[in-house]
């Protein structure tokens, strides 16, 4: 029986990122959903728990940390694991200090990204 595609969200306030990050999701076969704003984001959150979050630290309103702040309240949330990316500096320490799964500093290498959700997943890529 084949295993359902894993629900990933995308938050970063770049629409170029955000498009080319959900498009290259979906064509590995996950279940991507983008959002602009962290407040979308939540919300999307709150009704359905992705699998996996793909979070941008530096964005307008809300930024990342308060994020993942409000996403760690949650019951039904705080247990999905969070990849963060950033063209920011000193992105080691924002990984601990957020308690992420991972991270990647923009720009990165799509193939790298994909390995990076794989892993975290706990998956390979999907075929």
């Amino acid at each position: 029986m084949a295993r359902a595609a894993a629900s990933i969200l995308v938050v970063d306030d770049d629409p170029a990122i955000l498009d080319i990050i959900t498009q290259v999701l979906v064509a590995e076969g996950y279940r991507a959903r983008g959002y602009r704003t962290a407040r979308d984001a939540l919300a999307a959150v709150r009704q359905a728990p992705p699998e996996l979050i793909l979070l941008d630290l530096w964005m307008p309103e809300m930024d990342g940390w308060e994020f993942r702040r409000r996403q760690l309240m949650l019951a039904s949330a705080r247990h999905v694991p969070v990849v963060l990316l950033s063209a920011g500096g000193r992105l080691d320490e924002h990984h601990r200090a957020l308690g992420a799964a991972a991270s990647i500093a923009k720009p990165f290498d799509l193939g790298d990204l994909l390995a990076t959700v794989a892993t975290v997943l706990g998956r390979d890529r999907p075929a």
